[in-house]
């Protein structure tokens, strides 16, 4: 009789034992869930945006230049305009995508801020090329936008290049998380799965010698 009970109270406890690795599992399995969501938001709202809006800088600032050089050509005084009409535009955007990079950047925020105040002194050289064409002198605003607009421009693209760079060592991290995340994930399984078996079977066994 008292072997028969101890049997139930080991069977009773197995039971317990069993219900809490269950409820462990459950619990591990969705933070595990909650990580893996967190480092797919993270790579898409840092990194991903990052690498994104830089690209998008460059087709605007390529844009802006171009424009200016035809500006330059243009003959007509609703050309100038036409031409103008689209610097200001890709400026709208530019500074659209630099706020987007300063919110979801991770690196130093003064680097930012260079990008930032080097993109305004490139407006300064295109008010000094607008300034010369209305006076009339259309070889100085050539020779400064091919020149020193020139040079400019491909200051801004090295700094984007720099951002698109830090970005992708930062998806390559992310990346590595998960990975990190994913094979501690697997080894807690395979421990969960056979305690979970080794239960079993002792529960199996206490009930067959009750």
């Amino acid at each position: 009789m008292f072997k028969k009970s101890l049997f139930r109270c080991c069977r009773k406890l197995l039971f317990g034992i069993l219900l809490l690795v269950i409820i462990a599992f459950a619990a591990f399995t969705i933070h595990n869930l909650n990580i893996a969501k967190q480092n797919t938001a993270d790579l898409y709202n840092h990194p991903f945006t990052v690498s994104l809006s830089s690209l998008e800088i460059n087709v605007q600032i390529t844009k802006i230049h171009n424009a200016m050089k035809d500006f330059v050509l243009s003959t007509t005084t609703e050309e100038r305009k036409g031409y103008l009409a689209k610097v200001e535009d890709s400026e709208r955007i530019t500074h659209t995508h630099i706020a987007l990079i300063k919110e979801r950047f991770l690196g130093d925020p003064a680097r930012i801020n260079e990008f930032e105040n080097l993109f305004s002194e490139s407006k300064r050289i295109r008010e000094k090329v607008i300034t010369l064409i209305e006076n009339g002198e259309r070889d100085k605003a050539m020779a400064i936008t091919k020149n020193e607009g020139a040079l400019h421009l491909q200051k801004l693209e090295n700094k984007l290049h720099e951002f698109v760079i830090f970005a992708e060592q930062k998806a390559d991290n992310f990346y590595a998380k998960s990975i990190e995340t994913k094979k501690k994930s697997l080894f807690t399984l395979y421990v969960f799965i056979f305690t979970a078996i080794g239960l079993s079977f002792a529960i199996s066994t206490v009930h067959r010698r009750s």
